[in-house]
């Protein structure tokens, strides 16, 4: 589902140039809602799952894949709303991450009662029934336009405009102060009045940075009597406190343009926050 603008003026006629405004008078935005968008999504995906010695358990999972559709919500508006664009919507989706790797662990120590190591006496006490999980993921970081202001369009209701790519190919740089080349790309300084107005880029044409986390807890079932157990436990997020940064700033006729000044919000991925611990105390009975 998506929503049709319907009163989309063409280039450089602005409000005057809307339909309903010269038919009716009308300038608000006027929408139809409609299934007539489409979307696909093809992986190849692999899966580990073993238990490779003993106390030890190993998963992991890969995934290639690519996502393609015209627009990523539900009833969202489109980027290129007039009719003859409608095909320009069609691109990368901004989720699009084609390469997303998980790998995990569950290690029961040797120590304590019926184990190898430490299974009477003092140490049975200090080391006994311990167990570490972890787990590690990397990703590629999801697509983003390059915009344009859209204020030299002067086409009411029409959607975004993009900036020109003046250079072939566009080089990643990769830092916070400059993630791309900027120059690569120009703002769109001419009024012809006709589509090419709208710049020569579609949308999501580049990616953002990708997220790299490692997470470790360590935990202790004690058993206090036949029907109550005690779980001590302390997990790390983000143990290397890596940093995840949101994407960098699309707007070419921005003063930022091409900068990062955020990191990657929890509400995004929950591998976005800095290095934290907690510890925790859980009775079961």
């Amino acid at each position: 589902m998506a929503r049709l603008e319907m009163n989309a003026a063409q280039p450089g006629t602005g409000r005057a140039g809307q339909p309903l405004n010269i038919a009716f008078g009308r300038t608000a935005s006027t929408t139809f809602l409609n299934g007539f968008t489409s979307g696909n999504y093809h992986s190849f995906q692999l899966a580990l799952n073993r238990r490779a010695a003993e106390g030890l358990t190993l998963k992991g999972a890969y995934t290639y894949s690519h996502a393609i559709n015209v627009t990523d919500d539900g009833g969202g508006s489109l980027t290129f709303r007039l009719p003859e664009m409608l095909g320009r919507n069609r691109a990368n989706a901004s989720y699009n991450q084609p390469h997303v790797l998980q790998l995990g662990f569950m290690y029961d120590t040797p120590f304590g009662p019926g184990k190898k190591y430490f299974n009477s006496g003092p140490g049975r006490w200090i080391f006994g029934d311990w167990a570490i999980n972890g787990r590690f993921s990397a990703f590629q970081g999801r697509q983003f336009s390059v915009t344009a202001s859209g204020s030299e369009l002067n086409a009411t209701r029409s959607g975004t405009q993009t900036a020109d790519q003046i250079k072939p190919n566009v080089e990643i740089i990769g830092t916070v102060e400059e993630w791309f080349d900027t120059s690569a790309f120009a703002r769109v300084n001419r009024t012809t009045g006709t589509l090419a107005d709208f710049g020569n880029t579609g949308q999501n044409l580049l990616r953002g940075p990708g997220v790299i986390n490692a997470d470790i807890s360590l935990f202790r079932d004690i058993q206090l009597s036949e029907k109550v157990m005690m779980q001590i436990r302390m997990e790390t997020f983000n143990v290397t406190n890596t940093p995840h940064f949101d994407e960098p700033n699309g707007n070419r006729n921005s003063g930022g343009f091409g900068t990062i000044s955020r990191s990657l919000g929890s509400s995004v991925a929950q591998d976005a926050p800095p290095r934290s611990i907690r510890f925790g105390l859980r009775f079961n009975w």
